[in-house]
């Protein structure tokens, strides 16, 4: 197991785990109190992230161990499976978003705001963004695909209170309807993200290979090797943050 690798990736997700429960606990007790449903919301969003903080914990301890006999490639793909997981989470979020969103629309129940509410917010976009930035540096870092989708996971957390605190702010100046209306448009953004994610983490684990401009690419330094005469049958499948080739030289 790489240690390094594995304690950059697991230090940087139990700090998100407690951002989290801070957050979680204190947005969802502002909203209860206040009677801000969007602020509950929010807090119970948080709260919910947790579930994917834990999964990612699992995940990179397995995920870093080295090769053995039953997997000669290493476990890399646990982090794939797991990124791929989150993928689809992501985009059952986005459903969920939506969802309320047009029930809000349709009901009409709309939140006449406190200050407290207001500051619930503005703390949840703080420490989310400082959050986000420290585990998309922490992914550079050890070049994990799963701490970045995690990274851009969490964001949301901070993209949801932006659209509470907008919210909050129409809903003080009787443009109540923008509030879900930016909500559906959000989630339009996460389900994209998560999409992609998915897709991408899919494809590797049916073995995609590289595309042909990066194959033609190999075969060109494999030719300038001194003594190789031609080369033929390259086979790439791709290993978390790894490639791995075979080449008959």
């Amino acid at each position: 197991m790489s240690s390094k690798r594995y304690k950059i990736s697991r230090n940087i997700t139990i700090f998100g785990i407690l951002i989290k429960v801070f957050l979680g606990v204190y947005k969802t007790f502002v909203g209860l109190y206040f009677h801000s449903s969007a602020v509950v919301a929010d807090g119970l969003h948080s709260l919910t992230d947790l579930f994917c903080d834990f999964f990612v914990l699992i995940a990179v301890k397995f995920g870093n161990k080295e090769a053995d006999l039953d997997h000669p490639y290493g476990h890399k793909r646990i982090e794939t499976f797991a990124t791929f997981l989150l993928g689809i989470f992501l985009v059952l979020i986005a459903i969920w978003i939506t969802y309320s969103a047009i029930m809000t629309l349709i009901k009409g129940s709309y939140v006449d705001p406190s200050p407290q509410t207001f500051w619930a917010a503005i703390v949840s976009i703080l420490l989310n963004e400082v959050l986000f930035f420290v585990t998309l540096s922490a992914s550079k870092k050890v070049n994990s695909e799963l701490l970045r989708a995690n990274a851009w996971h969490g964001r949301i957390d901070s993209i949801s209170s932006v659209i509470v605190l907008l919210g909050l702010i129409f809903s003080k100046l009787g443009y109540h309807f923008l509030e879900p209306v930016a909500a559906i448009v959000v989630s339009v953004f996460i389900a994209k993200l998560g999409l992609s994610w998915t897709i991408k983490t899919f494809q590797e684990l049916i073995d995609s290979g590289l595309d042909l401009k990066t194959i033609n690419r190999i075969y060109k330094v494999v030719k300038k090797v001194d003594g190789v005469i031609s080369s033929h049958q390259l086979r790439s499948r791709l290993m978390a943050n790894e490639v791995f080739l075979d080449i008959h030289i």
